[in-house]
């Protein structure tokens, strides 16, 4: 197996992951947007360029642009293929997630 890419999530994601953390209860729903979350980051790091589909590439550097959909999760993340490095731009939920609401209330934030 190759060597997995980096996950980095942009600030507004990283805020708002943070501020889910504070702010929601701790139910077994909760906890199981921990966990779906933990594999969906996961799955960025060992199968980016597999993930969604290609809205633009640079080509020096080489980096890829992609939008995707993994379970009830939509994102838009940047792969880096030199640097091994995904950057997690936005990250959603479609409407039929199981996770408590206030989680895509703010997820669903302007940033």
């Amino acid at each position: 197996m190759s060597t997995p890419y980096v996950v980095e999530l942009s600030a507004p994601v990283d805020r708002k992951i943070r501020r889910i953390a504070k702010v929601v209860p701790r139910t077994a729903d909760a906890r199981r947007f921990w966990n779906d979350l933990k594999k969906l980051l996961e799955w960025l790091a060992n199968e980016p360029l597999e993930i969604g589909e290609l809205c633009f590439e640079y080509k020096q550097p080489r980096l890829e642009n992609r939008l995707g959909i993994r379970d009830v999760f939509a994102m838009q993340f940047a792969v880096s293929v030199e640097n091994k490095a995904v950057f997690l731009l936005k990250l959603s939920l479609l409407e039929n997630h199981p996770y408590p609401p206030m989680i895509a209330d703010i997820l669903h934030e302007e940033a």
